[in-house]
Formats: structure tokens, C-alpha cells, sequence
């Protein structure tokens, strides 16, 4: 089991989570270089992605799943119209994000630690799921898995508050 877990299952993991740092970077360089067009993204964006997580969701036709399914397609509802409502206070909310940026554009190196942190977070990723995968030999394999899966949250939330404390000092 584990060595087929390895050979198929571990590369497609590896790779989705270097596509997700590698997204955090090139998220954080977009929304410094064009604030205006990706405050548009983000919104639009979320809604498409919900709706058609929602629909996929329901395509599967199981009852679990079809709920899962019909809560994502409501909630992106809800988010295209709280798109459309704020739709016309972008203009402003974009003046005001690029004069509170204003500030971190004379600091060149200032996203530094925030890689180091998105780097560090990788390397504990790569760790978490070789563990996740060892956990097939134990007994109490849901109970190891809740707290593999705190530690997972617990190492985040301690390298994005470095990130933030680095950061803001």
C-alpha cells in the first residue's frame, strides 16, 4: 500500500503543493504590480471557482457530495452578488490600497521574508506528507491524522506570524 502510495500518489502531491507556493509568489507580485485588475480577479474569480467547484460537486451524484455541492453553488451566489454590490466602490478601494502600499515600495527587499517563510512552509509540507503516508502502519491512523493535521495548522499559523511580525518591524 505505502509503496504505491509513494510511486503514484506522493509526485502529483509534491507537485500540487510547489504549484501552490509557486502561486503564493507570482499572487504576491501581481497584486503589487496591478492592484486594480486583481482586485477584480479576486472577486470574479472566487465566484466562478465556487460556482463550478459547485457544480462539479453535484455532477458526482451522491447525497453527501450533492450537499457539498449545492452549499458551494450558494455560496458562490452569494458571492457574485456581493461582486456585483461592490463593483462600484472598486475604483476607490484601489486608490486606498495603493496609497497604503505606497510605504513598502521604497523597501525593495520587504517580501524577503515572506518567501523564506513560503520556502520553509514548503519544506514542512514535503515532511507533513511523507508522515501522513507513514500513517497507514498504525493502528490509530484517524486519531494520528488529527494531529498531524493540528501540527500542519499550528507550524502555518507560527511562519505566517513570523512572516507578519518580520515584516512589520
Amino acid at each position: 500500500m505505502e509503496k504505491m502510495v509513494l510511486k503514484y500518489l506522493l509526485p502529483q502531491v509534491e507537485a500540487a503543493s510547489l504549484l501552490s507556493i509557486s502561486l503564493a509568489f507570482a499572487w504576491q507580485k501581481a497584486v503589487r504590480q496591478w492592484p486594480h485588475f486583481m482586485i477584480h480577479f479576486i472577486l470574479w474569480s472566487s465566484f466562478v471557482m465556487c460556482l463550478s467547484v459547485g457544480i462539479l460537486l453535484v455532477c458526482f451524484q451522491r447525497p453527501i457530495i450533492d450537499a457539498v455541492g449545492v452549499c458551494f453553488i450558494a455560496f458562490a451566489i452569494g458571492n457574485g452578488l456581493y461582486a456585483c454590490w461592490v463593483s462600484l466602490r472598486i475604483k476607490f478601494c484601489t486608490k486606498v490600497l495603493i496609497k497604503a502600499m505606497e510605504p513598502t515600495f521604497k523597501f525593495t527587499d520587504l517580501n524577503h521574508p515572506t518567501y523564506v517563510m513560503l520556502g520553509a512552509g514548503f519544506i514542512w509540507m514535503s515532511m507533513w506528507i511523507l508522515a501522513m503516508i507513514g500513517t497507514f502502519n498504525f493502528p490509530f491512523q484517524p486519531l494520528i491524522t488529527i494531529v498531524l493535521f493540528l501540527s500542519l495548522v499550528w507550524t502555518a499559523e507560527v511562519l505566517r506570524n513570523v512572516a507578519n511580525l518580520t515584516v512589520s518591524t
